[in-house]
């Protein structure tokens, strides 16, 4: 084995065993939250041979119930199995996470420090439990992010399929949560940033809407059968639209919601896990503001565009 796959095996060890330490302890509680008991519960429609919003008003994506429709299924409805299935899918991003940064720093010891940040901030010392369904959107995303990267490095005749899954990530993310749409924003742009001719970028642009388009128009067409059009696009854009309301306290809330999560680590700092915590975040916060100052440049607003989108969600 190779130094540099030997280190990255490693890291990967390291990555998952922070993982249980910080994600594994939630197992040995019995608590569903609210969206995952809403989310088992609307899920059953679809095993009565009915379709999401035709008896129930909903306002998430109605791929995150087929999701957990097949979870039910394949779990025996065991609420172990459920909760071990989302922290699957925490470690899941953390490793693409690690990927990602592999491919854009090459240094093994900052995508480390990346993955643990992440994990840090989604560990179950007290709030990041991975029940949030947010987590389906954050893996889509970040395998939209990783094919990106290999496109750039790999064959460019083969740039067209990368564009065309990536695409379908975003349209599957925007599924779950139509707000992830804003995600799509950013690869556009790195399309027309390239250094090709105008002809490739308008044909690596028609992939990525081909690849977009094709879930949604398999639910479009899904629910047009059933005559429930009208319902479907009223839950997936009308209701959501009317529902958000502008928050300009979003930043203060921000700091507000920062600060209770330190006050809290504190009073559980009894079991070290906070000193873990505060230590990784340090390090990535370092990491972070080292590459803003050093690295802010067109090539590189792609991911300032990707943090930016996030920030608007």
């Amino acid at each position: 084995m190779r130094k540099s796959n030997f280190k990255n095996f490693t890291f990967i060890i390291i990555i998952t065993a922070y993982f249980a330490v910080t994600q594994l302890p939630s197992l040995v509680y019995e608590i569903i939250n609210w969206d995952l008991g809403t989310f088992l519960n609307v899920s059953n429609e679809l095993a009565r041979g009915n379709l999401i919003y035709e008896y129930q008003a909903e306002g998430k994506g109605p791929l995150i119930f087929y999701i957990y429709n097949f979870i039910i299924k394949i779990s025996s409805g065991n609420i172990v199995s459920i909760k071990l299935f989302h922290d699957s899918l925490t470690l899941a991003a953390a490793l693409l996470l690690y990927a990602i940064n592999i491919k854009k720093f090459n240094s093994s010891l900052n995508s480390l420090f990346g993955s643990l940040g992440f994990l840090s901030f989604m560990s179950v010392f007290p709030y990041g439990h991975s029940e949030n369904w947010e987590i389906f959107c954050i893996n889509f995303v970040l395998i939209a992010v990783l094919l990106r990267e290999h496109s750039l490095s790999d064959n460019i005749r083969k740039r067209s399929i990368y564009y065309f899954f990536i695409g379908m990530c975003i349209s599957l993310s925007s599924l779950i949560n139509i707000a992830t749409l804003i995600f799509f924003l950013p690869f556009l742009v790195d399309i027309f940033n390239l250094t090709i001719e105008n002809r490739q970028k308008i044909k690596y642009s028609l992939h990525s809407f081909f690849g977009f388009l094709l879930p949604w128009i398999y639910f479009i067409l899904l629910y047009a059968f059933n005559n429930l059009l009208v319902v479907f696009f009223r839950y997936n854009f009308i209701f959501l639209i009317n529902y958000r309301e502008p928050n300009e306290e979003f930043l203060g809330k921000t700091i507000d919601n920062l600060k209770l999560y330190f006050i809290e680590n504190i009073k559980i700092g009894e079991n070290q896990v906070f000193y873990i915590h505060l230590f990784t975040l340090l390090l990535i916060g370092y990491i972070f503001i080292k590459y803003l100052i050093t690295s802010f440049s067109t090539k590189n607003s792609f991911y300032f565009l990707i943090v930016f989108s996030d920030g608007l969600i």
